[in-house]
């Protein structure tokens, strides 16, 4: 009695085609983090001359200033802007490897009668 062999072939063949796929949508992720991840450093570099913009402002100011209702608006507002933009990060999955099919030659090598 000899297993049938369709098995392995049609699984090696969806495992070239997931490999396939994630290779065309790991190139299309990786471009579109990319782009995302320069927009974050764009918005971050923008926050950062907010900050350096604020900090001007405040400093340009008396201390009596500082300590009024206006200063601690100002401050509030000031702290709204301090804001971490995290960068994405994707790990991809890696290809599958092709497995051996080694079960299947175990029992075709197992003798029938003794």
């Amino acid at each position: 009695m000899k297993p049938p062999l369709r098995d392995s072939q049609q699984i090696r063949s969806e495992i070239q085609t997931l490999n396939s796929c994630l290779d065309a949508v790991g190139d299309r992720l990786e471009s579109l983090t990319e782009h995302y991840n320069s927009q974050v450093e764009e918005a971050s570099a923008f926050i950062e001359s907010i900050h350096e913009a604020q900090e001007a402002y405040s400093d340009s100011r008396s201390e009596g200033w500082a300590d009024s209702d206006q200063g601690d608006t100002y401050r509030d507002w000031a702290e709204s802007w301090e804001v971490d933009l995290e960068p994405f990060d994707v790990e991809l999955s890696e290809p599958m490897d092709e497995p051996e099919f080694t079960a299947l030659d175990t029992l075709r090598d197992i003798p029938v009668q003794p």
